[in-house]
């Protein structure tokens, strides 16, 4: 049964359908990643006031940079452009997020902890 279902999305699947979807899909993905990133970068920040440190304004920006870039997917059909332009938006997503990650996790713990334990 599963085989005749592939069978018949594999034959009827055209290019451009492929192409709308992916587009749809990196829409999506997008929205969820800079959701993701802005909670990050919120509670990072709120910790980081609270020792004392400066925000990152630098990293919002870029945030709203992918922000911006992300509904040009749309404009982007042809396969080549489209995934060079999703590359760079997720690229700048996911780069906020390890550098993050690198450069506020030991304090974000640490935080979580003393409130955690206590």
């Amino acid at each position: 049964m599963f085989e005749k279902l592939i069978l018949l999305i594999g034959t009827s699947f055209t290019r451009a359908e492929y192409i709308r979807l992916t587009v749809v899909q990196g829409l999506i993905w997008s929205v969820a990643d800079i959701f993701l990133v802005f909670c990050l970068l919120k509670l990072a920040n709120l910790i980081r006031r609270r020792n004392g440190k400066r925000t990152t304004f630098i990293r919002y920006l870029l945030l709203v940079l992918s922000a911006l870039l992300t509904p040009l997917l749309i404009l982007y059909p042809e396969p080549g452009s489209f995934f060079m332009l999703e590359s760079i938006i997720f690229g700048i997503q996911y780069m906020i997020l390890l550098y993050t990650l690198i450069m506020d996790s030991r304090m974000v713990m640490s935080e979580l902890k003393k409130n955690i334990s206590g």
